[in-house]
Formats: structure tokens, sequence, C-alpha cells
């Protein structure tokens, strides 16, 4: 592909050389349970793409700007957020958030808040014919369903996807949605994140995968995150923290491409650290 190299770098080299980089005109979908870290993941590949340059708009229907620009904060600082939240930092972390945060609103980085889809929509095309626009996150799909509608919620999920997948090629930007697994994907079996989780287990719609030019399972063993639940396993010899493979290790997350209309599929780890809302390559 001539384009390969063309696009947004993410950050994380690995899934990078999969998808052949983040491209706009392309609905991205990224999908996990909850607890997993989809929006810790998010905001991290946000985070990385603003620092190489790339101008973006995150939707974030869950939590305030101020939540947003903590958790990106936290997470490049090695800050906890409750630590920022309390004012328990010290004057020189201060300065250094000054620092970040300016470098943030400087390359652009605009947060909304918007949860009626129409008018989220309006907004992104607003802002693209205003700014220069490369890469949308909508976080997540779920929280921009309209109530009043009484049709089929995959119905519902389905005409919100197909609407930024038109909105991604007529205004040429790359747009990643961010979904909801299924709860069955924590009661399927096997020993490795590919086993455990497909296409099929995006919550209430199989047009989300439809829509999408590629999607990105992630997966970790959120049980690992009881240290009650780990020292036993460590005592027991299995918790390995060189694995990459997410299953074992409680560092770990896997990305899966489970779709990709340009490039291979594959899985690549990634190294999570659930203190500091950061994620990074292996």
């Amino acid at each position: 592909d001539e384009n390969r190299d063309k696009g947004m770098k993410s950050g994380f080299i690995y899934l990078d050389k999969l998808l052949g980089t983040f491209q706009k005109g392309r609905l991205i979908t990224v999908f996990a349970r909850s607890g997993v870290g989809k929006t810790t993941f998010s905001l991290q590949l946000a985070s990385n793409m603003v620092l190489r340059g790339h101008k973006i708009f995150y939707g974030s229907a869950e939590m305030t700007r101020n939540q947003v620009f903590n958790k990106m904060v936290g997470s490049y600082l090695s800050l906890s957020t409750k630590s920022i939240d309390e004012d328990t930092i010290l004057k020189e972390d201060k300065d250094s958030i000054s620092e970040f945060m300016a470098n943030l609103i400087n390359n652009r980085f605009y947060i909304s808040t918007e949860t009626d889809f129409e008018k989220f929509v309006n907004e992104i095309r607003v802002y693209k014919m205003q700014n220069t626009l490369d890469v949308v996150f909508v976080d997540y799909i779920n929280k921009y369903i309209d109530f009043s509608d009484r049709d089929l919620m995959t119905n519902k999920l389905g005409k919100i996807s197909g609407m930024l997948k038109e909105l991604a090629m007529e205004e040429d930007i790359c747009i990643i949605l961010m979904a909801q697994a299924n709860r069955v994907v924590d009661k399927k079996g096997g020993d490795i994140a590919v086993e455990k989780i497909d296409s099929s287990d995006i919550q209430d719609s199989a047009r989300i995968e439809q829509d999408s030019d590629q999607v990105i399972a992630l997966y970790r063993n959120i049980k690992l995150d009881d240290k009650a639940y780990r020292d036993m396993l460590f005592k027991q010899g299995k918790l390995k923290y060189n694995s990459k493979n997410a299953e074992e290790n409680p560092e770990c997350m896997n990305a899966v491409i489970i779709k990709n209309r340009h490039g291979n599929r594959g899985t690549c780890a990634l190294k999570w650290n659930g203190r500091y809302s950061r994620v990074s390559d292996f």
C-alpha cells in the first residue's frame, strides 16, 4: 500500500505495523469489556498523536474536560490523578503540568462533552471548517444513543456507526470509535486473547463491525487487578511479568486486530500501568 506510511502514527510501533498507521477516511473501532482500559488506551493514543503534531478532536461522553486532562497529565508525568485532584503535588510538578497542558492546547487538542449525537457531528464539522483536523475520538458509542428513538438498540448503534463512517470519508478525517464488549467475553475459555474475543462480541451491534475499516479488541485479565488473587498466583508461580500474554501478566494488555481491510490481522502486546493510567510499547 503506497499510502502505508502517510497516516498518523500512534506511538505504538507494533500496532502501527499491523494497521499500516491510522489513516484519514477510515472508521476504526476499539472495543473491550468494562474495566479493561479502553478509555485509558484511547487517551494514551490521543496524547501520543497530539505530541506528534496531529490535530485531535476528543469526544468524551463519560468524563469532564478536567478529568480528561488530569488522566492525560497523570499518564505523561507519572502522577496519580488522585494527587492532582486533591492538590497534593509538588510545585515542580505543577510547573511540569502547566508546560504539558500548554503543549496540548498549542497543538489544538480539543475536547467535546456534547452527548446529543447530531449536535456532536455538527460540532465536528464546524471545528473542521475553522481548524485543521486529523483524528476524531468517540468515547464511547453507547453514550450517544437517542433513547427517545424506539428502534432496536442494534439499529440505533448501527445508525451512529454508519454516520461516523460517512463523516470520516466526507471530511477526510480518521475516526476512532470506542465500543463495549459483551459480558460473554469473561466466560470464554482459551489461553490467549485472540481465543477470548472476536468481532461478534461487540455489544448490541453487528453493524459497527461492518462499517469499520479496522477493528481492535483490547484484552486484559482484569482478575489480576485483585491484589489477593495476584499474590496467590505469584506464590503458585503462575504469574509471568515478562510474558506478552495478558492472561498471565498483570502488566500486559493485548491489542488484537480482528478486522483489517488494509493490512494484516494479529496480536500485539502493550505495557499496562494501571497506577498512572498509562499504556506503552512492551
